[in-house]
C-alpha cells in the first residue's frame, strides 16, 4: 500500500510539473541604433523550480528557419540581444521558449517581430510620411495606450512630436503618421516607441531619416550619358531641367546602397559636361544621378534615370592565346542600348573596330605574345545620338613563367582523422594553375595521383590525403606544379610520413620503433616521444632523442594504477637553417600498447591486526569496470564496492571463511572474474 501511494504521489507530481511552468510572454522588442534587437519578456511563474533555461530564437522571415541566438540559464534574466541582426531595413522575428530540468522545451506563447519604421517620402519632400507595424497582435495586456513619435532635429536632440493610438480591432494593421516639415532644408530622423508599464520596458523601431524642405522643389535635370575618360574618371553629360528657376546641379554617386552627393556645379540651367575628378571608374563600375537646386535652395528629386559607367575587365587565356573581355550592362540610356562596339589598339596605335555585340562579353583570338593590346567598349543608342565609353584595359600576353621555388614543407599524420597532411610553399609571384599530389608506399615508386589542388595565388598550400592507412605503413609524397594551362612544369623533392610501431616488453616496459622522417632543408634535430595515460596525452614530450635514433624503451612501471593501455606518437623536429624561415614538425601515427592486468588477492586479514582490511591489489585494470563482492557461508552478499581503493573491513561479521568475487576489465577490454575465499580472523 505504501508503494502504491508513493507511485500515485510521484505521478501527481510529474503531471503537475508538466504544466507548472510555461514559456514567457514577450513584452517588448527594441531596435538599437546599430540594428541589433533586444527582446524583453515577463518572467514566468515557476512554483516547482523546474526552470533550466530560456531558449531565444530569431529569423529574418516568419516562416524561418529560426536560429537559437541565446540559451540563458538565469531565471531572473528577462532580456536578450541579437547581435547578428540588422533591423534597420527589415523586420526580424523572435520567440522565447522555456526548457525545464527534464530538458522538455515548452512551446513559445507567441512570435513577435521588430518594429520596422519606413519613410514613404521622396528626398527633399515637405512631408515626412511614416509607417510602422505592431511587434505582435494583439499587443500584450496592460501595454501603453499609444505609440510615441520622436523626431531628431537638430542633430542628437530628440523631441516628442505626436502619438498614435494602438490598434485594438481584430484586424492586423499598419500605423501611419505624417509630419509637416517647417524646416527649410535639412536632414531629419524619426523613431517610434511604445512603453510597457508592466515590466518597465520600451519597444522601439529602427531610426529612419531623410532630407526635407518646406518648399516645392524644381524638376530634376536629365542625365544623358556617363563615360570614362583616359584618366579613369567618370564624365557626365547633363541636360537642363524643365524648371526655369535652377541655379545649380547636384552630382550624386551611388555608395553603399544609397546616393551620396559628391559635388555641386553652379552653371544655372544649361547643358553641361562634368568630370568627377575623385572618380575611380577606371577600376570599378560607378553609378551616378543628378538633381537641381533653385534660388531658394530647394532641391529636386534625384533624376529617375541614373546611369552607370561600364567597367571593362580583360583576362588572357594563355593556353588558347585569347583575350576574354567582359563588362557590366549600361543602364537607362535614352532609347536603350542598341549595340556594344569593341575597339582595340596594338602597341599604342590608333583605335581599330573589332566587332559589335549585344552581349556583355567578347573574345579576341590569336594574340601575339609580347604585344600590348588595349581595349574599350562603346555603347550606342538606336539613333547613334548618344554614346558611352568604358575604361581602357590593357594586357601584354606572355608565355608561362616558372616559379623560383617550390618546397615540400612537411608531411604529417593526422591521428584524430587517420589521414595525412601535406603542406608546401611556392613562389606566388608567378601565376600557376594548380598542383598534383603524388603518393607511393615506396621511395622508388611507383607513384599515383592522390589529388589536385587549384592555385589561389597564395604562397602556402595544404592537402589532406584521406585514402591512406598510416597505422600500417609510411607513405612517400611529392608535389607536381602545374602552369595555368594545367601542364606540369616542375616538382618538389620527396618526403615521407613517420610510421611508429610499439610493443610491450619485459619488466613493465614498452619498446617503440619508427622510420626516419624524409627530408627537410633544416635537417632533423631530433624526435619527441609522447605518451597517453588512459587517453590523456602528456602536456609535453616524455622523452626527446637525437636525430638518427629510431627506437626508445619506455618504463611504465610507475603507472600500474592506470588501465594498462598506452598510446604513443613520435614528433620529428626540423633543425635550424631552413632558408625559408620554417621550423616544421611531423607527427607519426598512433601506436597502442596493452599491458595485461595483474591481480593479487590476500587469503586472510585481521581487523585488529596488521592487515586490517581485505583489499585486492589490482594493476593495469579499468577503474570504471571493477567490482568486489563478499559472500557469507550461506551465499548471501554482505559487501560490495566498485571502488578499487575500497576494501572490506569485516564489519560486524564473525570470524570464519568468506567467499569473494572480483570482476574487472583489462586494458584490451577483456572482462575477467576471479573467485576465492578469504579468512576473517578476529
Amino acid at each position: 500500500m505504501k508503494s502504491l501511494l508513493k507511485n500515485i504521489t510521484f505521478c501527481l507530481a510529474m503531471c503537475f510539473s508538466a504544466h507548472a511552468i510555461t514559456s514567457p510572454e514577450v513584452r517588448c522588442v527594441l531596435v538599437l541604433s546599430n540594428g541589433n534587437v533586444t527582446v524583453s519578456w515577463a518572467i514566468p511563474s515557476d512554483p516547482l523550480n523546474e526552470f533550466k533555461s530560456y531558449e531565444v530564437f530569431y529569423s529574418p522571415t516568419l516562416a524561418g528557419p529560426y536560429t537559437n541566438m541565446a540559451s540563458i540559464s538565469s531565471y531572473t534574466t528577462n532580456s536578450s540581444t541579437c547581435f547578428t541582426c540588422n533591423a534597420n531595413n527589415q523586420s526580424y522575428y523572435f520567440y522565447v521558449q522555456v526548457k525545464d530540468l527534464s530538458n522538455v522545451t515548452h512551446p513559445a506563447l507567441d512570435t513577435v517581430k521588430s518594429i520596422l519604421l519606413t519613410l514613404n517620402s521622396p528626398p527633399l519632400s515637405q512631408y515626412a510620411k511614416l509607417q510602422w507595424n505592431d511587434f505582435k497582435f494583439p499587443l500584450p495586456a496592460g501595454i501603453g495606450s499609444a505609440y510615441k513619435v520622436w523626431r531628431e532635429y537638430p542633430m542628437t536632440q530628440w523631441n516628442l512630436i505626436g502619438s498614435v493610438p494602438i490598434n485594438t480591432t481584430n484586424t492586423i494593421a499598419n500605423y501611419y503618421f505624417t509630419d509637416t516639415i517647417s524646416i527649410c532644408r535639412d536632414s531629419i530622423n524619426y523613431r517610434v516607441e511604445l512603453f510597457d508599464p508592466v515590466i518597465q520596458c520600451n519597444s522601439m523601431s529602427n531610426i529612419k531619416g531623410s532630407w526635407f524642405m518646406d518648399k516645392n522643389p524644381p524638376s530634376p535635370p536629365s542625365l544623358d550619358s556617363v563615360s570614362v575618360n583616359s584618366n579613369g574618371q567618370a564624365v557626365l553629360g547633363i541636360s537642363s531641367s524643365y524648371s526655369g528657376d535652377v541655379k545649380a546641379f547636384v552630382i550624386y554617386k551611388y555608395v553603399g546602397g544609397t546616393y551620396v552627393a559628391v559635388d555641386t556645379i553652379y552653371t544655372n540651367n544649361v547643358n553641361v559636361v562634368y568630370t568627377y575628378l575623385a572618380s575611380s571608374a577606371g577600376s570599378s563600375s560607378e553609378e551616378y544621378s543628378v538633381a537641381a537646386i533653385d534660388s531658394c535652395g530647394n532641391i529636386s528629386q534625384i533624376a529617375l534615370n541614373p546611369q552607370n559607367t561600364m567597367y571593362l575587365k580583360v583576362t588572357y587565356d594563355i593556353c588558347s592565346r585569347t583575350a576574354n573581355l567582359s563588362w557590366n550592362q549600361y543602364q537607362n540610356m535614352k532609347g536603350g542600348v542598341a549595340k556594344y562596339e569593341i575597339l582595340y589598339s596594338v602597341n599604342g596605335g590608333g583605335w581599330i573596330h573589332l566587332g559589335d555585340t549585344i552581349a556583355m562579353n567578347y573574345k579576341h583570338k590569336k594574340l601575339t605574345n609580347g604585344n600590348t593590346y588595349c581595349y574599350i567598349i562603346r555603347a550606342h543608342n538606336p539613333t547613334n545620338t548618344v554614346t558611352s565609353s568604358s575604361n581602357k584595359f590593357c594586357i601584354v600576353p606572355a608565355p608561362s613563367v616558372l616559379p623560383n621555388y617550390v618546397y615540400l614543407k612537411k608531411v604529417s599524420v593526422i591521428n584524430a582523422a587517420e589521414k595525412t597532411d601535406v603542406e608546401w610553399l611556392v613562389d606566388n609571384s608567378v601565376k600557376l594553375g594548380g598542383f598534383e599530389i603524388y603518393r607511393s608506399a615506396n621511395y622508388a615508386g611507383p607513384y599515383s595521383a592522390a589529388g589536385v589542388v587549384t592555385s589561389t595565388g597564395s604562397a602556402n598550400y595544404s592537402f589532406t590525403d584521406n585514402n591512406v592507412d598510416d597505422a600500417v605503413r609510411s607513405y612517400y609524397y611529392k608535389i607536381q606544379v602545374l602552369d595555368t594551362c594545367m601542364n606540369p612544369i616542375m616538382k618538389t623533392d620527396t618526403s615521407n610520413t613517420i610510421h611508429l610501431t610499439a610493443f610491450a616488453g619485459g619488466s613493465l616496459t614498452t619498446t617503440l620503433n619508427w622510420n626516419s622522417y624524409g627530408k627537410w632543408l633544416g635537417g632533423i634535430s631530433g624526435y619527441n616521444i609522447y605518451r597517453s595515460l588512459d587517453g590523456v596525452f602528456s602536456s609535453g614530450p616524455v622523452a626527446t632523442v637525437s636525430a638518427g635514433t629510431n627506437t626508445y624503451v619506455d618504463d611504465v612501471s610507475n603507472y600500474t594504477t592506470y588501465s594498462g593501455k598506452f598510446i604513443y606518437y613520435v614528433e620529428a623536429l626540423e633543425g635550424p637553417g631552413n632558408p625559408y624561415g620554417i621550423a616544421a614538425t611531423s607527427e607519426s601515427n598512433y601506436a597502442n600498447v596493452y599491458i595485461d592486468a595483474n591481480l593479487f588477492v590476500p587469503n586472510a586479514f585481521c581487523p585488529k591486526g596488521y592487515n586490517k582490511i581485505f583489499i585486492p591489489v589490482a594493476d593495469y585494470i579499468e577503474k570504471t569496470d571493477y567490482k568486489l563482492s563478499i559472500f557469507d557461508r550461506w551465499g548471501s552478499k554482505i559487501f560490495e564496492t566498485e571502488d578499487q581503493t575500497q576494501g572490506w573491513d569485516g564489519g560486524k561479521d564473525e570470524e570464519g571463511i568468506y567467499a569473494y568475487l572480483i570482476q574487472y576489465k583489462t586494458s584490451i577490454g577483456e572482462y575477467r572474474e576471479q573467485k576465492g575465499t578469504v579468512m576473517l580472523i578476529r
